[in-house]
């Protein structure tokens, strides 16, 4: 593909416009486009490899933007380009502590396996037998074990 300025700008600005109307599928196209217009490492590069980050952070693709984030600052031309402009390099780097956090939590909502506590155990001795609210009523008879005594007649092997 050749390499336009003009075409990177405008593809990047319609993927902000497509992102302030939350088209989020096509602003990520457009700043997709915009990316392979730009010559790697210029500040329209960059400024489109923001937008696709702060994009997939809006949509929960936490680990694709931190990604994107990392890349940007390991490219040598990155601080050399944005040393000085510390707006932007302050909104990455606030989105990138923001992706660790929200990766942090979802990863320990998913190694998370609640324990009831002493409480909730002592509680469960207090709720009803799920047999009462079939209609159901069990009782223990010494010479046959544990029994079920329903309210209505059944057959044998007749389930309720």
């Amino acid at each position: 593909m050749v390499k336009c300025v003009e075409e990177a700008v405008r593809c990047r600005q319609e993927g902000n416009i497509k992102y302030k109307r939350k088209q989020f599928e096509v602003a990520l196209k457009f700043y997709n486009e915009s990316i392979r217009y730009c010559q790697f490492g210029d500040c329209n590069y960059f400024y489109a490899m923001g937008n696709k980050s702060a994009l997939l952070f809006e949509t929960k693709q936490y680990k694709q933007s931190k990604d994107i984030i990392d890349f940007m600052h390991s490219v040598e031309s990155f601080s050399g380009l944005f040393g000085r402009e510390k707006k932007f390099t302050e909104k990455l780097d606030k989105r990138l502590c923001c992706c660790d956090e929200q990766l942090k939590l979802l990863d320990e909502q998913r190694n998370c396996v609640k324990e009831p506590t002493a409480a909730e155990v002592g509680l469960f001795k207090y709720l009803p037998d799920p047999f009462i609210n079939c209609g159901l009523k069990k009782k223990n008879l010494s010479s046959f074990g544990g029994s079920v005594v329903t309210s209505v007649y059944l057959k044998p092997n007749e389930t309720l």
